[in-house]
């Protein structure tokens, strides 16, 4: 009888042992860092602070002065070629692929270049109702698409050069 005592003892200490804890690493994790590389902290210094402002300010300025200037610009000679390209792709892909005339445009060898910005433009146009390049707004739409993209291009370029150098360096590119 005294062996079953000692055995609801040693339950007792069993029971009462803590689990080992894990250990944390101090290193911090992969979306941690892009998250601190992002700029998602506070800049380290005021100067960081005041060119991270300044930078996104210039880049917003930008974005509305190109906008607004791709609005006001005329047709180039290169639109044409892309006005009948944009109008066989809608067609391609309208008909999943039955007219297949998008595949081959004597006219400017378009069938050589990438159809996505043509598509784009396409959909916008059908969407608006011009289904004309004598309507006023064909043209801008193909404008205002060309900024937007534009812009797009920069931010990333100097975004990367961010990583490079810092937002001094994103200035500059």
């Amino acid at each position: 009888m005294a062996k079953k005592g000692n055995s609801g003892d040693n339950r007792k200490k069993i029971i009462g042992v803590k689990k080992s804890t894990r250990v944390k690493s101090t290193t911090p994790g992969f979306f941690s860092r892009l998250h601190n590389q992002w700029g998602a902290n506070s800049p380290k210094n005021s100067n960081e602070a005041i060119l991270k402002k300044v930078f996104w300010g210039s880049f917003l300025f930008m974005v509305i002065f190109s906008v607004l200037a791709a609005l006001q610009t005329g047709i180039n000679e290169d639109e044409k070629f892309h006005h009948g390209y944009e109008k066989v792709l809608m067609d391609f892909y309208s008909s999943f692929g039955a007219d297949k005339s998008a595949l081959f445009v004597e006219t400017g060898k378009m069938h050589f270049y990438g159809g996505l910005f043509d598509i784009i433009t396409g959909m916008t146009n059908r969407a608006l109702g011009n289904t004309s390049p004598e309507q006023p707004g064909f043209h801008h739409v193909r404008h205002f698409y060309n900024a937007l993209f534009g812009c797009i291009a920069i931010l990333f370029t100097a975004l990367l050069a961010r990583l490079a150098g810092g937002w001094q360096a994103a200035l500059l590119a």
